[in-house]
């Protein structure tokens, strides 16, 4: 901020005293009269004898004049004197004096002194004053800040025409040149009339038909006397007291106040106002107007209010190499203070008038003087009207700094410390500050509180500011810009401490950008002004940067810190609520409350360190935090932490929803580790995949696509890195790949194993277009499900369920494969199932119709259960089964069952694609199973007892076999005894049975 210049408080002081000086001098001089001689003792200006004293009437022919006048509330204090070289009647009661010397002494000390070469004076009665009269030839007015000392007078008063006064309308007046000169102000101009108010005791008219210049010296050695001090209303210290010597006087004791005489003055200048400061500025108007109020003519100690302002360093390397201490400042210094300038001058062209100002008769008090003893306006036009339409405005500047400025009217209220600066409506007179390499500010109104450090900018304004060797930033607003600058020991400095924009506010600098409803900004006045930039508050804003990105909210608060080195800030933490909407070029993030905090990386880029957004969860603004980024990443929750030294992410919701490229992942909590590349879910959540089949498309053209859809109750664990996934608790798992297939796994446990993926590498020599395929997609490694046995209730297996549909009839089930076990262990790679202990397997085939002939028929339900394990190898198409295996197989043709029992069983599947067609369906079919030991098939109420046996499900035929001299042996309840050969074979289809040496039969007869 520049340093204050133009006229300064303590010069509107000294402008009023110049004003006034000789009106008040004249009230003293005419209001006294002739009295007795004093007593000798009463003054050292009375001759020791009083017959020396002369009678003024006997000498009426001529001759010197020497004339002794008192106060006339004082006898005993000599209040003027008159003498003349010559002293000569001219008739009519006039007198002719030559080189006549008047002395006034002032009840305060001070003494003024009146010359002049000649004078015509109306004196009827040569003892009184005179009532009129012309003082001619070099007429001078000195006045001495001492009685005692009449060496060097403080001021001096010259008249180059005749100077008339009228004793009796107490009229003054001078059709010349006037010139008054003192060590703290000079004042000229032209045909001066001064009109005195006796009864009232002040001045009622001060007329300057031309005006010259007043010339003002602030930093002159003031005289402690010099203030505009009463005069005959003034009572003196040492009034003689009536009262007997020892009796108290009540008066005394608790005298009564008198009421203060207040008399108020407006004074105007008019045509072509010049106010300059030496060596700093000047400004000019149209009209200059002063409003002063005195009381017993004197103006209050505290009329004008007293101003400190202080400047900070230029060298920016001293500033930020100090350091601070404890209740100092180091970068602000005492002799860094604004200088008060050493000569002001106002000069004008036309007219300048001193009237006062009354109260009564319902005369309305001008506002200026509304808390104000001393109020200064320069307006810009000569009748101060505010509402013209051709308006010059008032101009100011300060060339060494390069500053200028313009207004319509600029008003100074002294006794506050308040400056205000005005305009008309636009497009003319609108408020312009401009420095060069600094920046320009465009207003409507300015309010300056100067005691306080406070400037106020109501209505709409601009500002431009254009530092060296970077781009122009600019912040507009249509309501009011209000800055605190801050004070240091009482003493205005020019660091801003607080700013505040205020409707429809519009920052931009660099291609970034803010907008707000309020603006609210606080600054460290301690620091440099590019790195005192500490917080920023904006209602309804808008933060845009050049790189895209974007933050808004209904409150958004922002703090910073100096950067690293020390040029520019950086911010440290974010705080926005009410809609908040942040934006990057890939990612989007809404909620409705943020607090983050960041940092720069080893790279020097600005990061998140932390961050928090909410969402309002109740009532009728209830809603979610939702978050979408690249690669199809989206969030949504009640609330989302990100920890961004740590690179995790944690979502809570009531789910909350995690999605990336085709995948979610919902649960009450989801904890995400990006470093690590693992997630987690704590509490009951899914999980959903879809998956693309590589070179499938509907009838339509559509890529066709699967879908996979996993749920628990516990929790889940995935870390990308090493390929792992673990689920807990009611876990289920459905998995549709195509159209025609849908697999169900339930488990306590599932220990799910993918292709490893250590790094976030692209694929050596991927086109880096590449879109994702199936081909690249990662490659299922191992599964392995676990069964639950609850304390005190039965166990609870693990179950796989795999069903395929009718191409022609989505709805009907063509296959079935159901598996469960306490354990079931799949190893994609390999192709293998195995379940480690007892289990089920259910294998269901309807791909056949019903009028296929037997030796065709494959279509059935299989059941097997054993109590040892099963291992199936998909790829061959068999299945191990050990331990107490137990076979049931319905066929879907006949409806008719058949159990196989035995300790060990190999069975052997069609797991494909029935290619037979172009219609075909997929298939998974029982192609035939092989017994060994203790084989047991019953089969229509028939039991065959054997030690190996093939079951052939295409020919639904069953070839049984003994080992060493065992038979194998048909028992039919329909038959009075078994039937045993070394080998049988069944043709269940036409129930008919084969025998290889048979052994003799035996009835029970004999």
């Amino acid at each position: 901020m520049p340093r204050p210049s133009g006229i300064s408080v303590k010069a509107i002081g000294l402008i009023a005293a110049g004003l006034l000086t000789l009106a008040f001098a004249l009230i003293i001089w005419f209001s006294m009269q002739s009295a007795p001689a004093p007593a000798q003792s009463n003054a050292d200006l009375f001759p020791p004898n009083a017959a020396e004293i002369p009678n003024i009437e006997d000498s009426q022919t001529g001759g010197k004049m020497f004339v002794t006048m008192v106060d006339k509330n004082d006898p005993t204090r000599v209040a003027a004197t008159l003498q003349a070289d010559r002293f000569e009647p001219i008739g009519d009661g006039q007198r002719r004096l030559d080189n006549p010397e008047s002395w006034i002494y002032l009840a305060d000390g001070r003494a003024i002194k009146i010359t002049a070469e000649a004078a015509t004076m109306l004196m009827p009665d040569p003892n009184e004053p005179p009532e009129s009269g012309t003082l001619e030839g070099n007429i001078r007015i000195e006045s001495f800040a001492s009685a005692d000392d009449l060496t060097s007078p403080v001021l001096v008063a010259k008249f180059d025409e005749p100077l008339e006064f009228e004793r009796r309308y107490l009229r003054l007046r001078s059709l010349g040149h006037f010139e008054i000169v003192s060590d703290q102000f000079d004042f000229s101009g032209s045909n001066l009339t001064v009109i005195l108010n006796e009864l009232r005791d002040r001045v009622e008219l001060i007329d300057v038909e031309h005006g010259d210049q007043i010339v003002i010296r602030p930093n002159a050695q003031s005289d402690p006397k010099s203030t505009i001090a009463s005069s005959s209303s003034s009572k003196p210290s040492n009034e003689p007291s009536n009262k007997p010597t020892g009796q108290s006087d009540p008066q005394a004791v608790a005298p009564t106040p008198t009421p203060a005489i207040r008399t108020r003055y407006h004074i105007e200048l008019i045509d072509s106002i010049i106010a300059s400061v030496a060596g700093s500025g000047q400004a000019t108007g149209g009209r200059l107007d002063l409003w002063i109020a005195l009381e017993e003519n004197t103006l209050a100690p505290d009329a004008i209010k007293n101003i400190s302002f202080i400047q900070s360093p230029k060298d920016s390397k001293a500033a930020t190499s100090s350091t601070t201490q404890a209740g100092a400042t180091t970068d602000i210094h005492p002799a860094q203070s604004a200088k008060t300038p050493t000569e002001i001058i106002i000069a004008w062209e036309g007219k300048m008038t001193v009237r006062p100002v009354d109260d009564h008769n319902n005369q309305e008090i001008p506002p200026e003087f509304e808390h104000n003893d001393v109020t200064m306006a320069l307006s810009a036009n000569a009748d101060g009207s505010r509402d013209k339409k051709i308006d010059s405005g008032i101009t100011f500047a300060i060339p060494n700094q390069q500053f200028v400025g313009q207004a319509h009217r600029m008003t100074y209220y002294a006794t506050q410390g308040i400056i205000e600066l005005n305009s008309i409506e636009q497009p003319k007179g609108i408020i312009k500050l401009q420095a060069q390499d600094s920046g320009m500010l465009m207003a409507t109104k300015l309010v300056a509180d100067l005691s306080q450090g406070i400037i106020d900018l109501s209505g709409r304004g601009s500002i431009a500011h254009n530092p060296v060797d970077q781009e122009e930033a600019t912040i507009q607003w249509n309501k009011q810009a209000l800055f605190t600058l801050a004070k240091i020991d009482d003493a205005i400095s020019d660091r801003l401490a607080h700013a505040k924009f205020a409707g429809n506010v519009i920052a931009k600098q660099a291609g970034n950008g803010a907008g707000a409803k309020v603006l609210d900004i606080d600054f460290d006045p301690k620091l440099e002004a590019p790195i005192s930039l500490t917080k920023l508050a904006m209602s309804e804003g808008v933060l845009s940067s050049v790189s895209r990105n974007m933050l808004s909210g209904k409150q958004l608060e922002i703090e910073f810190t100096p950067n690293a080195s020390k040029t520019s800030v950086d911010p440290i933490s974010i705080i926005a609520d009410g809609q908040v909407l942040g934006r990057t070029p890939d990612s989007i993030l809404r909620a409705s409350h943020l607090d983050a905090t960041l940092m720069r990386d080893l790279k020097g880029e600005l990061v998140i360190r932390d961050a928090r957004a909410t969402a309002i969860t109740t009532g009728p603004q209830a809603s979610e935090v939702k978050y979408s980024g690249p690669q199809r990443t989206t969030a949504r929750g009640q609330s989302l932490l990100i920890d961004g030294i740590n690179e995790t992410l944690v979502l809570l919701g009531a789910p909350a929803k995690l999605t990336q490229a085709g995948s979610s992942v919902t649960g009450n909590h989801i904890n995400l580790n990006a470093k690590r590349r693992g997630i987690e879910v704590i509490g009951p959540g899914s999980f959903d995949h879809d998956i693309t089949i590589e070179n499938q498309e509907s009838s339509t053209g559509q890529q066709l696509a699967g879908h996979v859809r996993a749920t628990w109750k516990g929790s889940m664990r995935f870390d990308d890195a090493l390929g792992s996934i673990v689920c807990e608790d009611q876990v289920k798992v459905i998995s549709t790949p195509d159209a025609f297939t849908r697999d169900t796994l339930t488990a306590h446990r599932a220990e799910i194993k993918l292709s490893a993926k250590p790094t976030n590498d692209p694929i050596e020599n991927k086109p880096k277009n590449a879109t994702n395929t199936a081909s690249n997609d990662r490659q299922l490694i191992s599964a392995r499900i676990f069964g639950h046995a609850p304390t005190g209730k039965d166990p609870i297996p693990a179950k796989i369920e795999s069903r395929t549909y009718a191409i022609d009839d989505p709805e009907r089930v063509t296959g079935l494969i159901y598996l469960e076990g306490p354990q079931v262990i799949v190893d994609n790679i390999a192709q293998t199932l195995e379940v480690p202990a007892p289990g089920v397997l259910l294998v269901m085939d309807r791909t056949q119709g019903e009028t296929q002939t037997n030796s065709q028929t494959s279509a059935g339900l299989t059941k097997f259960t054993w109590q040892g394990k099963m291992a199936l190898d998909r790829a061959a198409g068999t299945a191990l089964f050990v331990d107490q295996v137990l076979v049931r197989q319905k066929t879907l043709a006949t409806g008719n069952i058949a159990q196989l029992s035995t300790d060990q069983l190999d069975a052997r599947f069609e797991i494909a694609a029935n290619t037979t067609g172009s219609d075909a369906e997929p298939t998974t079919r029982l192609l035939g199973v092989d017994a060994i030991g203790s084989v047991r098939f019953l089969y229509q109420n028939r039991e065959l007892i054997a030690d190996a046996a093939v079951y052939d499900a295409l020919s639904d035929s069953l070839f049984a076999s003994a080992i060493g001299n065992k038979l194998v042996t048909v028992y039919d309840d329909d038959k009075p005894a078994p039937m045993s050969a070394k080998t049988m074979r069944w043709d269940l289809g036409i129930d008919r049975i084969e025998i290889n040496a048979p052994t003799p039969s035996r009835t029970p007869g004999g």
